[in-house]
């Protein structure tokens, strides 16, 4: 991710978040509203993801790297104090697309989030232990998932997917607009649900 793509990143997530109300934004900020919580731990996640990468560029010059890795610590900081008050724990390895939407907290990722995705809360997205670390998971853009659900090992996640409350998905499912519940999850057939609801 560029500087550039950062901040339009950074303004568009605080926009879904806060709103463009300065007065409303700055209540929530005073109270330490929910949502506003959610908006600083994904801020610091991002701030520490930039500048950890751009710490290990060799292509920047040394002056920015060294800049970049005393930035980063303050940002690792950060996102962990922030990820704690927040109860969302995002591994620094983990790519998150623009405009993810948390609401509540009890999240864990460490995998591949693609854009406009929702989590409800109490969500572990993540490799299945140790020794499998790198076997994580990838979700398509604009998946949707419910309350308490757990995604784990080297699935994928079709685009407009949608994950029931409580599923537990251990496979992958490739057809966009899946919608998976169960445990194991498994994928609602789209037309005997559509048939019953007429």
């Amino acid at each position: 991710m560029t500087k550039n793509e950062l901040i339009d990143c950074l303004e568009k997530e605080k926009t879904l978040y806060l709103g463009t109300d300065k007065k409303k934004e700055r209540r929530m900020r005073r109270s330490c509203h929910r949502r506003y919580l959610m908006w600083q731990a994904l801020y610091y996640f991002r701030k520490a993801q930039y500048y950890n990468a751009v710490r290990g560029d060799r292509k920047e010059n040394r002056v920015a790297r060294i800049a970049a890795q005393y930035l980063f610590c303050y940002y690792d900081r950060k996102r962990n104090r922030s990820g704690a008050a927040a109860g969302i724990e995002i591994g620094l390895g983990s790519s998150i697309g623009v405009g993810v939407d948390f609401w509540h907290g009890g999240i864990v990722i460490n995998g591949t989030l693609g854009d406009h995705c929702v989590l409800h809360g109490n969500n572990v997205i993540g490799n299945k232990g140790r020794g499998r670390e790198t076997e994580t998971p990838v979700i398509g853009n604009g998946v949707d998932i419910g309350a308490g659900a757990v995604i784990i090992g080297d699935v994928i996640i079709a685009e407009n997917s949608k994950v029931g409350a409580g599923a537990v998905v251990t496979h992958s499912f490739m057809q966009n607009g899946s919608v998976l519940v169960g445990v194991p999850a498994k994928m609602i057939n789209h037309s005997v649900s559509e048939n019953s609801e007429a």
